[in-house]
Formats: structure tokens, sequence, C-alpha cells
């Protein structure tokens, strides 16, 4: 057990660097970009960049199924199966790859008449666009080979192909920038992180296949098996994002663009708060399968329940964080008139708390096998989503429209997703329902004793040093009430250590 706590602090670790440098790339890069490559030609890269983005939003999630089909077969030892799922997995993945190619170089050949540009634009453009589309054609392959090492438990190996990957293709193209290479540097260094990041995952999945002495074989039966799970994934998917995206655009047609934007100023770091929740479970995602099969899911409903209190009381500490601090961060980050004000401010936390929660129910449910119902659900929502929130915006504006996503997640929740855990997790007994609902209520009294402190802290002249102060203040203030509080919250960090 201790190697999967080493793998869970690793995953976790390595998700939170991939995180910093999300953020670093942001900050850091755009600036140095806007320096040397004139911005309108960079703006032509952004357009060619979001129709990448488009097409591998449309992923069928080939490489989810087969980490959580991957390690339920590594928890069993059945390394027959792990060379079947493993090599129906990359086929599929390979052809998809194949088709985003073939569609990137037919938009790289009309890149012309789509926008209007001077002629060197063009050329220097054309090149650029054409080597992201090789770097992304490696990366998406890659991924399913990463997928294969996170259900094999190698987390701090794929972590670290992933720390090399990133450091090359930023070192690369930062030094290409300067000495003039413009958007030809940015293609360049995605062709060597995608270069990196396949060949080494490649390289060690051959490693790990010798040492395991695991047969590659082929079977259009499991083929077809991985694809009818990826549908149900590919669903899912396209329902949480158009569940994400519709809001910006419903509300600069319903209420104002300046509205619109500043939803979305103030949406955004919350929306990351929400991505920090999932990276610690993602970390943990690939465990979970591993130890259904090696123990049953009897043996393990301890460490689960466990896992979930970690996970929603970090969810209650992301809520009183972003709704103490946000206006001060858009103020720090923007300037002045870029919040949406308090009240929506208020409903967005609301949101970001059922829909965090539901995220965390759909991956245990994922995690355990439950790929079609749970992606199904997730692709109901959307669809549900959709006509309330385009009826509730136009007659009620932005806070009628973040109602609307909330009574979509609380449907969800108590509809699918609640009955599931609590069957799952076998809840429904009389003294674990009571341990949960004591706990829940110790948590929800550390939530509001922080909030009332929280917002008695208040800086005259904010500024960025006061505003992290105000976060390690707000944190450990949350952390030693639970600590003193909470019995299950100190002995769960015994067990973690």
């Amino acid at each position: 057990m201790k190697d999967k706590k080493n793998v869970v602090k690793w995953n976790f670790v390595f998700y939170l660097l991939e995180f910093l440098y999300t953020i670093l790339v942001g900050i850091i890069l755009v600036p140095l970009y806007l320096k040397y490559i004139p911005k309108d030609l960079y703006g032509f890269w952004l357009a060619t960049g979001n129709i990448l983005s488009i097409l591998t939003l449309i992923n069928p999630g080939f490489s989810d199924v087969i980490q959580q089909k991957v390690a339920y077969c590594y928890g069993l030892h059945d390394y027959k199966k792990i060379g079947l799922y493993t090599v129906s997995g990359i086929c599929l993945t390979f052809v998809f790859s194949l088709i985003v190619l073939i569609i990137g170089v037919v938009v790289n050949l009309l890149i012309g008449s789509i926008f209007t540009m001077q002629a060197n634009y063009l050329y220097e453009l054309k090149i650029a666009f054409g080597l992201m589309l090789v770097g992304t054609f490696l990366t998406i392959n890659y991924y399913s080979f990463s997928s294969i090492l996170y259900a094999f438990l190698s987390s701090k190996s794929i972590g670290l192909i992933v720390l090399l990957g990133n450091s090359l293709g930023t070192l690369i193209s930062i030094y290409l920038i300067i000495h003039g290479y413009g958007l030809i540097a940015l293609g360049i260094a995605s062709v060597v992180r995608g270069g990196v990041f396949l060949s080494c995952s490649v390289g060690y999945v051959i490693f790990k296949f010798r040492k395991k002495k695991i047969k590659i074989v082929f079977d259009l039966n499991n083929v077809k098996e991985i694809f009818s799970f990826s549908i149900y994934n590919f669903l899912g998917k396209t329902g949480q994002t158009l569940l994400t995206n519709m809001n910006s655009f419903l509300t600069a047609k319903f209420v104002s663009p300046i509205d619109a934007a500043n939803l979305r100023f103030t949406q955004t770091v919350p929306e990351f708060g929400k991505v920090l929740v999932l990276r610690f479970l993602y970390s943990v995602a690939p465990i979970i399968p591993n130890l259904l099969a090696a123990k049953g899911l009897e043996s393990i409903r301890i460490k689960l329940l466990n896992i979930v209190y970690f996970l929603i009381s970090f969810i209650f500490l992301v809520c009183i964080g972003f709704y103490l601090l946000n206006e001060q961060f858009i103020y720090l980050w923007l300037g002045e008139n870029n919040f949406s004000g308090k009240i929506i401010n208020f409903f967005i936390i609301f949101l970001l708390f059922f829909s965090s929660i539901n995220k965390v129910c759909f991956q245990f449910l994922f995690a355990l096998g439950d790929i079609k119902k749970s992606n199904k659900i997730l692709f109901y929502q959307s669809l549900l989503y959709l006509p309330i929130a385009v009826f509730t915006t136009k007659f009620c504006g932005i806070i009628g429209l973040l109602l609307s996503g909330i009574l979509v997640e609380l449907l969800a929740l108590f509809i699918f997703f609640f009955p599931k855990m609590v069957d799952i997790l076998n809840i429904s007994k009389i003294d674990i329902r009571k341990k949960l609902f004591v706990e829940l209520t110790k948590i929800s009294f550390v939530t509001v004793i922080t909030l009332l402190i929280g917002s008695c802290v208040k800086f005259s002249n904010p500024s960025w040093l006061l505003f992290f102060v105000e976060i390690v203040f707000i944190v450990l203030t949350f952390f030693v009430l639970l600590f003193l509080c909470s019995k299950t919250f100190r002995n769960l960090l015994s067990i973690c250590k």
C-alpha cells in the first residue's frame, strides 16, 4: 500500500507542476511572444490554434478508457488482456490522430483563403501551423502510451517525461524567438515537445512489457469494445465542453458583450480552482481500478470514503477562497470594472461547488468501471442545460444563466450521482450515514468560521504580496480548525504520512 501512496503523491506533484507550467506560459511567455512577434500575426496564430484545439477537443477519449481497463487488468495480473487493450487503444488513437492530421493539412492549404494577410505573414503562418500539426499528431499518440504508464502506476516516470518535454519545448521556443524565428519557433517547440513525450513513453512502455513478459495481441472484437466505451466518453466530454463554453455566448447575445467579458473574467479563477481539485483526483484515479481488481470493492470502501472526505473538504476550501478573494484577484490582474459583482460571484461559487462534487462522483464511477451510464448523465446534462439556459438568460440575465447551471448540476447529483455513490460506498448503513453527517456538519462549521475570520482580514492597499498572505492565512485557518474539530481529518493525515 505504501507504493500506491507514493504513486498518488508523485502523480499530484507532477500534475501540480503541469498546472503551474500552464500558468507560467500564460504569464511569462505570452508577453515575450508579443515582443518578438507582430501582434496581428500572433492573432492569426491564435485563430489557427483554435482550429487545432477544436479538432483535439473532439477526441473520443480512448486514453481514458485504456487507463481504466489496463489498470483493472493490472490489478488482476491479467497480462493477456493488458496486451489486448493496449494494442486496441494505440490503434484507435493512431487512427484518430491521422484524421486530425489530414483535416489539419487541408486547413493549412486553405489558410490563405480563410484569412487575408500579407504574403510574408502567410508563408510564416503556414510553416508554423504545419509544424504545430506534427506536434499535435505526436502528442495525441503520446496520450495512449501515457495512459498505459499511469495504469501501470508509473507516475514518477511519466511525470519526468512530461517535465522534460515541457522544459525542452519552452527553452527552445524562447531561444528561437529571441533569435528571430518568430512563429516558426512555436511550431518547432511543439514538435520537440511532442517528440519527447512520444519517444520516451513508447520506450518505457516497451521496457515495462518486456519486464512483465506481456505479449502484444490484436483482436478486432477488443477494438470494438474500446471504441464502444469511447463513444460514451466522447458524448460525456462533448456535453461538458458545451456546458463550459456556452456562458459567454449566451451572455453576449442576451445581456451585453461587456457583461460577457466580465463574467468570463469572474469565472476564470474559480475554474482554475476546480482544475486544482481535479488534479488531486486524477492523481488518485489510476490506483482505484487497480485496487478494485486486486482487493474487491468491499475491502477498499473505507479508502474510497477517505478520498471522498478529503476532496469534499478541499472543495469547501476552494469555494471559501474564491468567494473571499476573487474580486481582489481580478482587480490586481486586470484593474477596475472587470468584476461581475458580489451577487454574481456568489452564484458562480455555488455553481463551482456542485459541479466539482459531480465531477468527483463522475471520476470515481468512471474509475470503478461505470463508464457508459456516467458519461450518459454528463451528455443529458448538456442537452437539458441548453434550452433552460437560453430561456433563463433571456428573461433573468446572468443570474438566470447561473441558476440554470446550478439546477442542472443538482438534478444530476440527486437523481444519479449521489444515489450511485451511496450504493457503492455503502452509505445507506446507519453508522456510516451518521458518521458522514457528523463530518459534513464539522466541515460546514469550519467553513462558516473561516468565512467570518477571512472576511475580517482586508488590507486597505491591496497588492500581490498581501494577496498571497491572505491566501496562506485562509488555508491555514481552514485546516487548523478542521484539524481541531475532526478526528477523521487527523486520522487521514496520519495515514498519509
